[in-house]
């Protein structure tokens, strides 16, 4: 089901997974497509700490993304 048949479908909408795109780094081009993806459908993620660590580095790779976060 395409993101745009949904919003009208239904009120309130959860994305949930592991995107493998550091939400924290606005240098890649895919954070800019996610950022633009959630900006178009008001989508904020709900996942505020970091989900992944390797020796030096920490990201945010998991999401969980909702139209209507007060909700949840």
């Amino acid at each position: 089901m395409s993101m745009n048949i949904a919003i009208c479908k239904y009120n309130n909408i959860v994305i949930i997974g592991d995107i493998n795109i550091d939400s924290d780094s606005e240098l890649t081009s895919d954070f800019e497509k996610h950022s633009s993806f959630c900006d178009i459908f008001s989508f904020k993620n709900l996942i505020k700490d970091k989900t992944c660590s390797t020796h030096n580095h920490q990201s945010s790779i998991d999401i969980i993304l909702t139209n209507k976060p007060p909700k949840f």
